[in-house]
């Protein structure tokens, strides 16, 4: 495999991961810098068995909650993607949760939970490592076919 195809490979295989970890970070950010915390009640709770599925890491059991929360006396409702551990009890109506809130749309709110952004780092982690492998990899070939090498 010459080395061009080689860092393609690479790099789109990097890339995923990277991406992964990098999105939920994106969608935290403006909650991290402008929300305001609130405690939440769960209306709704269902279990999104396909997702995870697909999900790479076994041991997280992901849901899509709707929950009411209270600003300024007036009801806000919204969704959200819930991952926990499966070492955790599962989320039910009437259960209490954290969420960020933008004050200017309280319809619009970040649910905080143990896992997501522990898990975004671990795939920007993984995908750094592989286009760092790879960046070494294709340094050690090219310096071995070298001809000073």
């Amino acid at each position: 495999m010459s080395t061009k195809a080689l860092a393609l490979v690479v790099i789109v295989m990097g890339a995923v991961p990277v991406a992964l970890g990098v999105v939920p970070v994106l969608n935290y950010a403006p909650y991290a810098q402008r929300g305001v915390r609130a405690e939440a009640i769960v209306v709704d709770a269902e279990r999104l068995w396909l997702r995870e599925l697909l999900y790479p890491i076994r041991k997280r059991d992901i849901y899509r909650l709707t929950y009411e929360l209270r600003v300024a006396g007036a009801p806000a409702r919204s969704n959200g993607i819930y991952m926990q551990s499966r070492v955790f009890t599962a989320p039910t109506p009437g259960q209490k949760l954290v969420v960020y809130y933008l004050p200017e749309d309280p319809n619009a709110s970040y649910l905080s939970d143990r896992d997501t952004l522990f898990d975004a780092a671990l795939f920007a982690g993984f995908g750094f490592l592989l286009w760092g492998g790879g960046g070494w990899y294709a340094w050690r070939r090219r310096k071995r076919s070298s001809p000073l090498g």
